[in-house]
This record gives structure tokens, C-alpha cells and sequence, in this order.
């Protein structure tokens, strides 16, 4: 390996040629496929919910680690903002019932004003985060789907690398906690609390606004 191989998608290129000596180097590929009949009822529930006419924005609370989650208590300010000021409606995801109950917290902040998507199959997760104008996560399946997608992403590293984990290119902004234990790859941490406040509201919403504004024009 070399320093050009710590990515980790640069990394598992790098054992696949080592492997297939002969074979091509081949950029990163994308989009991925969305399945039409996820893509249409997708379109429907945008529609049924009003969403059609502005930035449809996702939120994506969920991580399979708790020291890779960025607090409720900034995503219900996020929202809220959102909503108050940026006249957004964001979209609510989730996968299990912990998650759904986040969600729930989030949308009340909000005065009912977000959506909580409801959850559907994994085809259908991904054609709504291709529809999505931007996803806001931390490092989480979601986040890498929509950065496949081609879809616009802000993320929350914390105890994993944003060099190494985060989507690249144009049209991403990856955040990573200010703390000098961070990356520490900690499932537990009796900093938790402090780590996940460590990347405040005022970046993460400054990102949203910036790549928007970019969309825009």
C-alpha cells in the first residue's frame, strides 16, 4: 500500500489488482442502477407529500455505531432551522424502531413541519437519495449510497477518518470532530457526549446552505 492507496475504496482496488494483475484500471463507477418500479413510487410519495417544488434535503440520524452518531439534540436544531429559515421541509429516514423514535423527536421540533419517510425496501431507500438534492449523515450506509448516487452529501466524522471513510470528489463536505482522539475507531467512549458536540450546529448548517446555494446556481 501506498499513500495513495488510504482510501478506503483506493485500498480494495489495490488488493483487486494485486490480484488480477491483468486486469484494467477502471475509475470509480457510478450511478447505481435504481430499480424503476422504486424509482416511481418513490416520485409518487414525493408528490403526495408536497415535496415536488423545492430542495428535497434528507437527514439520516442512523449508525450502526453509537460514537459514529451526531447528537439529537443538533439534529433537531438542524431541522428546525431548516424549516424556520431556509423554508425547507427536510425528509426523515430510518431503519429500525430506535431510529424511528429519533425521528419522531426530530419532526416534533420541527412543529410537524420534516417528514418522516416512511421506511420502505432498501431499493426504494436508494431511489429516494438519488432524488435527493443533498443527504446529511454521518458515516453510514446511507451517506455511500447517496455518494454513488451522484447526490450531494454533507457528513459528521467522528471516531472514524473523513479521508479515509468520507465521500470524494465535488459536491461533499465531510466534517470531522475538532478533538485530538479523533479518528480513534472507539465503539465506546466515556467522551461520547463531548465527541459528538465536539461538530457543532453552525458547520454542519453552513455546508447544507453552501452546497444548496451550488445547486442553485
Amino acid at each position: 500500500m501506498t499513500d495513495a492507496d488510504h482510501h478506503v475504496s483506493d485500498r480494495s482496488l489495490a488488493i483487486a489488482r494485486a490480484a488480477f494483475a491483468e486486469g484494467c484500471d477502471h475509475p470509480l463507477a457510478g450511478p447505481l442502477p435504481v430499480n424503476p418500479d422504486d424509482r416511481q413510487r418513490v416520485e409518487n410519495l414525493i408528490r403526495e407529500k408536497g415535496l415536488s417544488d423545492q430542495p428535497l434535503v434528507v437527514l439520516h440520524y442512523g449508525t450502526t455505531w453509537k460514537t459514529k452518531l451526531w447528537p439529537v439534540d443538533l439534529w433537531q436544531q438542524l431541522a428546525e432551522r431548516l424549516c424556520r429559515e431556509d423554508h425547507l421541509r427536510p425528509v426523515l429516514t430510518w431503519g429500525n424502531p430506535e431510529e424511528l423514535a429519533v425521528a419522531e423527536r426530530i419532526h416534533q421540533a420541527t412543529e410537524g413541519t420534516a417528514v418522516i419517510w416512511p421506511r420502505g425496501s432498501l431499493g426504494e431507500l436508494s431511489a429516494l437519495l438519488k432524488q435527493a438534492d443533498l443527504v446529511v449523515a454521518g458515516d453510514t450506509g446511507p451517506l455511500h449510497i447517496a455518494a454513488a448516487h451522484g447526490t450531494s452529501t454533507v457528513s459528521m466524522f467522528r471516531v472514524t477518518d473523513a479521508l479515509r471513510n468520507g465521500p470524494r470528489g465535488t459536491g461533499h463536505i465531510r466534517l470531522q470532530s475538532p478533538l485530538n482522539c479523533s479518528p480513534c475507531l472507539e465503539k465506546t467512549c466515556d467522551r461520547d457526549a463531548e465527541c459528538g458536540h465536539s461538530i457543532g450546529l453552525s458547520p454542519v448548517l453552513e455546508a447544507v446552505r453552501a452546497l444548496l446555494k451550488g445547486k442553485r446556481g
